[in-house]
């Protein structure tokens, strides 16, 4: 350890515990997304709702720029109105604007997202998941973050923890990489950045507010704060990715961001992260030790189910995983396409060793794996031999 590294235990208690953003209302109004799809299954009187933990978390914001609270309900068939007219009536209390739309059928979360940024008022959009809580600093300093980088920065990536509130450690070299030749997409957006440990002041892009420095990333998540201007410039999330866990769509959007001449970045600062629940993943998770709200939420969400959110069955997932992946590798270089496909035959079918975000198992078939894999690559260039027909259905035009 050198003279000046600290712990992340002190980089917390320094750089995040106790930190105020103050009240501004000259930063830019923010409207947040949130698509959901039965992510409120139990009566309102009861504390079991992802979604009211979410809305929850919203209006507990501390700063007045959240202006708008947009609810895109794709078809749910549980209490999800209840829910949203219950806060509703809050954010209107709190001068928050809130909206929901609601899809006729289940048409997934790019097109809700989508719905959601045109029906928008505000400069600025906050995407989020229907089941995960915010810190009550996050849209006010990520709002201040995005704004203080370069001009042509239009996304601001922010910390999401799985079901815990410490995040790991990670190389930054590891975060938000995006090789599509070599097929190497990483996130890592649940980590904090090894090399800030070591003269943190350093790595502060506001030393006053105590904010972390972003770093610039390829490859997007789910949880962000984007410009809305660049965002339609772009052309939206694309509405061809139809599988339903919508896997890659934000690969997707940041190569278009990227080929535009558009920069995306990461904030690994804590003060703005989210805690994902993963509502109705079932692994085991140990809740020793936190607060007793937070290890309630987590064990509620531990309840395996796939009639919610874009959870799937683990075969559904590898399928959607494997002909995403294809996918949106093969737009770039047909050649990597098919490299990944071979690599992915060793590594999934032959050896078993491919785990992806969002699947607890493995499945130990081999045979069944084979088919997986099979069916993945047979719809993968059905859909590429289509012409790539990956674009938004109404292109928006500035």
């Amino acid at each position: 350890m050198t003279q000046r590294e600290v712990s992340y235990e002190q980089i917390h208690q320094k750089f995040v515990d106790n930190v105020i953003i103050p009240n501004n209302q000259s930063i830019t109004p923010v409207s947040a997304i949130i698509p959901t799809y039965n992510r409120a299954p139990q009566p309102l009187g009861l504390d079991a709702n992802p979604l009211a933990w979410c809305l929850e978390s919203l209006l507990a914001q501390e700063n007045a720029n959240l202006a708008e609270i947009i609810v895109v309900d794709d078809c749910s068939t549980d209490n999800t109105e209840a829910v949203f007219e219950f806060y509703a009536a809050e954010a209107e209390r709190r001068r928050i604007k809130p909206k929901l739309i609601r899809n006729n059928k289940n048409r997934g979360s790019a097109i809700s997202r989508n719905k959601g940024v045109l029906a928008s008022e505000s400069p600025f959009i906050f995407f989020g998941d229907d089941d995960c809580v915010f810190d009550p600093r996050m849209i006010a300093g990520a709002t201040i973050t995005l704004e203080k980088l370069t001009e042509a920065a239009a996304v601001l990536h922010l910390p999401i923890y799985h079901r815990t509130s410490k995040p790991e450690l990670v190389d930054l070299k590891n975060i938000g990489m995006l090789d599509l030749a070599n097929g190497i997409m990483t996130g890592n957006y649940g980590g904090f950045p090894r090399e800030y440990l070591t003269d943190p002041e350093s790595f502060l892009l506001d030393p006053e507010l105590k904010l972390f420095r972003p770093i610039e990333i390829q490859n997007l998540g789910g949880v962000s704060l984007t410009k809305k201007d660049a965002f339609l410039r772009v052309g939206l999330f694309p509405e061809s990715f139809t599988w339903r866990n919508s896997y890659r769509e934000e690969t997707y959007l940041s190569m278009r961001f990227t080929t535009q001449g558009y920069k995306l970045f990461f904030t690994p600062d804590p003060k703005l992260a989210s805690i994902h629940f993963k509502y109705g993943a079932q692994e085991e998770t140990d809740t020793i030790g936190l607060d007793k709200t937070l290890a309630y939420r987590i064990k509620e969400s531990s309840i395996g189910t796939v009639d919610t959110g874009n959870r799937v069955t683990s075969e559904e997932w590898f399928h959607n995983v494997l002909l995403s992946t294809f996918v949106t590798i093969h737009r770039e270089s047909p050649v990597a396409a098919e490299n990944y496909a071979q690599r992915m035959h060793r590594k999934f079918v032959v050896a078993n060793n491919f785990e992806v975000t969002g699947v607890g198992t493995k499945i130990e078939d081999m045979p069944k794996r084979n088919e997986i894999y099979e069916r993945a690559m047979s719809d993968a260039r059905t859909f590429v031999k289509n012409g790539h027909p990956i674009e938004v259905s109404t292109p928006i035009h500035q």
